[in-house]
C-alpha cells in the first residue's frame, strides 16, 4: 500500500487524487477501479499520486489507509504536509443518508427517517464546527463515526491546491456539493440533497466522458472540461433514472478547469 508520512519531499505543482470507497457492494468496488484506470491511463495523472482508502476486504489493487473517519482525516493531514498540488481531485463513492443532529445521552448522532419511516441512527465523533443540535445535516455512511458535510469541507481546506475537484455519488450527495463548493473547489454529486443515488448511472458516465469526443463542446481548445463532462453525465444520467436523480454542480468556472 502507499504510505504518506510527513518527511517525504514535498511535491508542488503536481496533480493528485484521493479515491474514497464507503460503501460495501461490488459496484462501489468497480468504480474505485475504473476511476483509477481513467484517472491514470486518460487523465494522466501519476499512480504514485492516487491513494485509495478502503476499509473492504480482498481487493484488486493496494489502498492507503481504510475508509473509516479515522483514516480519511488521516489521510488528508499527511497530505497536506507533503503536496501543494495544482490540482487536488477527490472521489467519494458509497453510502449517504440525511438527518437531524441531536444528542443522545452522552454522544451527537444524526437521526435520518428512511422513505420506508425507519430510522437510522450514525454516531458523530463530535458535534460538527460551523453545526448546531436540530439542524440538518448530510453524511457520507462509515463503519464508526461517519463525517458530516461541513466537516469533508474542512478536509479539502488541508490541502493547498491551486484547483480541487470533489465528486460525490452516495445519495443525498447534494448537501456535500453545496458545502464543499467555492471559487477554488468545483464539487459536484450525482443527486440533490433530496433524492436518492441510483446504481453508477453519474460517475461512470463522468469518469468515461473524458475519453468521447462528443463531450467536447469547443473544438478549438480539443479539451474536455470538467462542465463539458458533467453536462454529458447529467444528462444520461437523468434519462436513464426518468428524472429520479437531477445531478449537481457547484463551483467557479467548471468549463475552464481540466484534469488533463
Amino acid at each position: 500500500s502507499k504510505v504518506l508520512n510527513k518527511e517525504m519531499r514535498p511535491k508542488k505543482q503536481r496533480k493528485c487524487a484521493v479515491i474514497i470507497n464507503c460503501g460495501d457492494l461490488p459496484r462501489h468496488v468497480e468504480n474505485v477501479s475504473f476511476a483509477y484506470e481513467i484517472l491514470t491511463k486518460n487523465l494522466e495523472i501519476d499512480p504514485h499520486d492516487i491513494y485509495i482508502l478502503d476499509s473492504n476486504r480482498n481487493l484488486s489493487y493496494s489502498v492507503s489507509d481504510s475508509s473509516t473517519r479515522k483514516g480519511i482525516f488521516s489521510v488528508f493531514d499527511k497530505l497536506g504536509k507533503v503536496y501543494e498540488p495544482s490540482l487536488f481531485f477527490i472521489y467519494v463513492t458509497g453510502h449517504g443518508d440525511k438527518g437531524i443532529i441531536e444528542r443522545e445521552q452522552n454522544e451527537y448522532v444524526v437521526n435520518c427517517i428512511t422513505d420506508k419511516g425507519n430510522k437510522n441512527i450514525y454516531s458523530l465523533d463530535r458535534l460538527p464546527i460551523g453545526k448546531s443540535v436540530g439542524e440538518l445535516a448530510t453524511i457520507i455512511s462509515l463503519n464508526g463515526p461517519v463525517i458530516v458535510d461541513c466537516e469533508f469541507k474542512d478536509l479539502l481546506s488541508k490541502v493547498n491546491s491551486r484547483q480541487t475537484v470533489a465528486l460525490f455519488d452516495q445519495c443525498f450527495g447534494g448537501g456535500f456539493s453545496k458545502v464543499c463548493g467555492s471559487d477554488t473547489c468545483i464539487a459536484i454529486s450525482g443527486s440533490t440533497i433530496n433524492q436518492f443515488s441510483y446504481a453508477n448511472f453519474f460517475p461512470r458516465v463522468f469518469f468515461d466522458s473524458f475519453t468521447y469526443e462528443k463531450a467536447d463542446c469547443n473544438p478549438n481548445d480539443g479539451r474536455i472540461s470538467i462542465g463539458e463532462a458533467f453536462d454529458e453525465a447529467s444528462q444520461y444520467s437523468k434519462r436513464e433514472s426518468c428524472q429520479l436523480q437531477t445531478p449537481v454542480i457547484n463551483g467557479k468556472n467548471p468549463y475552464e478547469v481540466f484534469l488533463r
